[in-house]
């Protein structure tokens, strides 16, 4: 059986590579001697015009040629659809719209959608999901949203990809917080201050160390560098705040956060990490995925909304309280991870294992 998987892979992005390493752990478990190809970068169909034609009218093209050879066709997993940006939504929109082309089953997979803006955005994202084969999104807010613009399948909501990918925390907690912001256009100066501050608090009251870890490590004008330079130029005490080159895989990620205390968040998988390895964390919300993925998890008591942070004390109010629950939070964590790994575990046998197998 020949599997294609396309999703933001190959972009430089920490969280859509750990999503993938869960992906292909389902897959392998349904069908371990399936030949798997993920589309990475230039790799994917074009979204221009005059390229997009050529791809469809020149069945040498090595795209063109992997799709028509293969028997699925998966997009996801990750945020591919609803408040991106529109190029965006149309660049992944033209992935799976080729797939049905070829007339391939489409498998929608560990995605979340956003909010849908406009009347364009709604009926392509209606049209590609009511055609898969099976659908699986990452939390209840995006069932409802496509259930609101007339997807009338069957639609599973499954925990991000990043739960299925084995891990048992063992290390021993150090007073290290890590810090993982996200760059994005207008970012407040107050935020910048105020977290600063709080970096400052904790390392000159609290004697704490700060590690910083870029997700998006790729140099553009969303490199997470960005934000982060910000900020040190505003620490005081530079020697314990320390750069860690962006992590190459899960195990590289969650033994950093294994010998950290406290996590605090802006990316969605720095905070799904902490999750997974029984942290504490706050999560600085900057979009819908984060609360409504915090939400099914009843974990949005650890979550402040990113554009309300004028200061520092809301920020330093929180940790006092998180690192008194300490043992609590981490018990709690590790009943969510142990849910969530069942969770993956029977959506693979009684749903994706069963849609491979009712073809072949």
């Amino acid at each position: 059986m020949k599997i294609v998987v396309a999703g933001n892979y190959g972009a430089g992005n920490l969280g859509d590579e750990i999503i993938l390493e869960g992906l292909l752990n389902s897959l392998k478990n349904c069908s371990p001697k399936a030949k798997i190809t993920v589309l990475k970068g230039n790799q994917k169909f074009p979204s221009g015009l005059k390229s997009l034609i050529k791809s469809i009218f020149n069945p040498k093209r090595k795209t063109a040629k992997t799709v028509k050879a293969c028997d699925y066709f998966i997009l996801g997993g990750g945020g591919l659809f609803g408040s991106l940006t529109f190029r965006a939504n149309i660049i992944w929109g033209i992935q799976a719209f080729m797939a049905y082309l070829y007339k391939k089953p489409v498998i929608m997979y560990g995605q979340s959608i956003g909010k849908l803006k406009g009347k364009f955005r709604k009926w392509l994202v209606k049209y590609l999901f009511q055609k898969a084969k099976l659908i699986a999104v990452r939390d209840q807010a995006s069932k409802n949203r496509l259930k609101l613009v007339g997807v009338n399948k069957k639609i599973y909501v499954i925990p991000d990809l990043a739960f299925n990918i084995p891990y048992k925390p063992h290390k021993r907690a150090k007073k290290t917080l890590i810090l993982a912001l996200r760059q994005k256009p207008n970012i407040r100066k107050e935020f910048i201050t105020a977290v600063s501050k709080y970096l400052n608090w904790i390392i000159n009251k609290k004697k704490w160390k700060v590690k910083i870890i870029n997700f998006q490590s790729q140099p553009s004008k969303d490199a997470d560098e960005i934000i982060h330079n910000k900020i040190i130029q505003n620490i005081s005490n530079k020697k314990q705040v320390k750069i860690i080159p962006t992590p190459q895989n899960s195990v590289e990620l969650f033994d950093l956060y294994s010998s950290s205390g406290l996590i605090l968040g802006m990316r969605l998988h720095s905070i799904i990490a902490a999750i997974k390895t029984e942290k504490p964390f706050i999560a600085l919300s900057y979009a819908p995925k984060i609360r409504d993925i915090l939400k099914d998890s009843s974990l949005e008591q650890y979550m402040i909304n990113a554009d309300s942070i004028d200061s520092e004390i809301q920020l330093i109010k929180s940790t006092e309280v998180i690192l008194e629950k300490t043992h609590r939070i981490k018990q709690k964590l590790a009943k969510i991870n142990k849910k969530y790994s069942l969770k993956h575990k029977e959506m693979e046998a009684l749903n994706l294992c069963k849609t491979f197998s009712n073809e072949h």
